[in-house]
């Protein structure tokens, strides 16, 4: 018995070569391209857009060998998304961090979510910024 793939599926499986091409030793492309079935295949809006658009799936593969980032879900670096009738590589701030930092761009860098109850005091761009809260307060406002 034969399995069709759907549209998408293909695009992935079309995008090997010039993945491996463009990841080299930093991406396995069979890692990667059951990453890229879980994220799209997580709902049916993803799906479609996939389906109809099939080509973004294989441009988006070929920007994420591009990255050297994987779509691991353990490591949130970056993600498959639907938008504008497309599926897009989108990088998460641990991807762009990951990548500033492979790079030599910057020795180490922090994000941390700031609310409108803490105090917080920003000392430049050269300096880490001090901020001041509760972790263990329930409210500690909106996030600023």
């Amino acid at each position: 018995m034969t399995t069709q793939l759907a549209p998408y599926q293909s695009a992935i499986e079309k995008s090997r070569d010039k993945f491996i091409a463009a990841a080299g030793d930093l991406l396995r492309y069979e890692d990667e391209s059951i990453f890229a079935m879980q994220a799209i295949g997580k709902t049916d809006y993803s799906i479609t857009i996939a389906n109809k658009n099939p080509q973004s799936v294989q441009l988006a593969m070929r920007n994420l060998a591009a990255t050297g980032l994987t779509l691991n879900p353990a490591h949130s670096y970056a993600y498959l998304v639907p938008r504008d009738g497309a599926i897009v590589l989108d990088l998460s701030y641990k991807g762009l961090i990951k990548i500033a930092t492979d790079c030599g761009a910057v020795l180490w860098a922090r994000a941390d979510i700031v609310y409108s109850g803490d105090t917080f005091t920003y000392r430049g761009p050269a300096a880490m910024p001090d901020v001041v809260c509760d972790p263990f307060k329930k409210d500690r406002g909106e996030v600023v």
